[in-house]
């Protein structure tokens, strides 16, 4: 099935390949709605052009794996497409260097657990930068340069244009007026904390911006998880175990499938006759038909967490949009600058204080009252007395949005409504 699957889809490979580079080269900087409105209009461009593609083209599909993406999961990436085609961009760009646009730090934080305690972490403005860069980049160990500001120091310049040369037989760099020998294995990634940092064309031109800006949906994911985390301790805890053993099961299983095809291919004429093929093959059954069971016996709790995700969605849902107001009250005034942290703990003392009815669309209606009050009220205190009124009123327009009380046709015209053309 496999092999008639990838016999089918040779002719699509040269329309993948352009999509694939396309999406590597210019997608990472740009939102959801824009990368889908992109990708749609280059589908149009290849079908003009008689080029074959995969119509259902997506971005997790073409790079990356179901083990992959499921152990990226579990190390704290963002279970949303966004922050998955993120991931997938950094992990396909293995010669490029990273600028993750991370107001949040979810891009940051998944990053140092990606790559382990073998990663560097710098700031331009610590005193012995230049020479924890020089060693870096001489052993080969990866380096993370955190709160990137507007302009990049000049001190690295030289590894962004990759302006190496070769001295007595080895590749080197110059840093700091002196040549370092520059290591193939080396990787520099970089991190700001701007929420639409503007970058000058030669930069963008050396680095590839990813947009790790959280999502609506990313932030009711994470959310979600922190109900499950307060409300049911318990299911939180087989949640997290079923991650984690899926995760390792799934990369079993692909390790599994790989070892019988290396044997397959190996195998002599006869590969009956083959002892230490059969051996490893009966275990390799063994293996399969035990993650088989252990897969089965997780799917009660599996149901039991997505009962509960069902049930107090719109908990999540409601939070996460209240988030946006504040993080979009920045237009208002630039001093306004509220953390992802700061509104998940606050998010998890208000289901905490919440009143706990035992109808469960009173505690929903409980839920919502508790965190619009704590979070009002935390965010009131950070205001100006003459924007608390436009806050409480954006708070407000979202909501009856979102529950479909009021169209966006009629706010429009509140706004700015049409002068009549008919005489008094």
């Amino acid at each position: 099935e496999c092999a008639t699957s990838l016999k089918d889809s040779s002719v699509f490979i040269m329309g993948d390949a352009l999509l694939v580079s396309g999406t590597l080269t210019h997608l990472g900087a740009f939102s959801p709605p824009y990368r889908t409105s992109l990708l749609t209009k280059w589908k149009s461009y290849l079908e003009s052009a008689q080029i074959q593609h995969t119509t259902s083209f997506t971005i997790s599909q073409s790079l990356g794996t179901d083990p992959m993406i499921r152990e990226w999961i579990v190390k704290g990436l963002p279970n949303d497409t966004h922050s998955i085609e993120n991931a997938l961009v950094i992990h396909s760009s293995e010669k490029s260097f990273p600028l993750l646009i991370d107001p949040q730090l979810s891009g940051t934080k998944w990053l140092r657990s990606e790559v382990g305690e073998q990663l560097v972490v710098l700031r331009f403005d610590q005193p012995d930068f230049l020479q924890r860069i020089k060693s870096a980049v001489a052993f080969g160990v990866p380096v993370l340069i955190e709160n990137v500001g507007l302009k990049l120091d000049p001190l690295i310049e030289p590894i962004l244009s990759r302006e190496t040369l070769i001295v007595d037989g080895q590749k080197k760099i110059a840093l700091g007026g002196e040549y370092v020998q520059y290591s193939e294995t080396f990787r520099m990634y970089l991190s700001t904390k701007y929420p639409n940092p503007h970058y000058s064309p030669e930069v963008c031109s050396q680095v590839i911006l990813i947009n790790f800006t959280t999502t609506q949906e990313g932030l009711s994911d994470l959310l979600m998880n922190n109900l499950i985390e307060v409300e049911r301790d318990d299911l939180d805890k087989k949640r997290i175990q079923i991650m984690e053993a899926n995760a390792a099961n799934t990369k079993k299983l692909k390790e599994v499938e790989d070892e019988i095809l290396q044997i397959v291919s190996n195998a002599g004429s006869d590969i009956l006759e083959d002892d230490t093929a059969i051996e490893t093959l009966q275990k390799a059954q063994k293996t399969s038909a035990n993650i088989e069971q252990q897969m089965a016996a997780s799917e009660k709790t599996e149901k039991q967490i997505s009962l509960f995700r069902e049930k107090f969605l719109p908990v999540a849902e409601r939070a996460s949009l209240l988030y946006f107001c504040a993080s979009d009250f920045s237009v208002v005034d630039p001093m306004y600058q509220f953390s992802l942290k700061w509104f998940v703990g606050l998010f998890k003392l208000a289901i905490q204080q919440s009143e706990h009815p035992n109808d469960t669309e009173q505690l929903i209606q409980a839920f919502h009252i508790s965190i619009a009050r704590q979070f009002y009220q935390n965010v009131s205190f950070s205001l100006f007395s003459r924007h608390k009124l436009l806050f409480s009123t954006l708070m407000a327009i979202r909501i009856l949005l979102s529950e479909k009380k009021i169209l966006s046709s009629e706010l429009a015209y509140i706004v700015s409504p049409t002068p009549s053309k008919e005489k008094n």
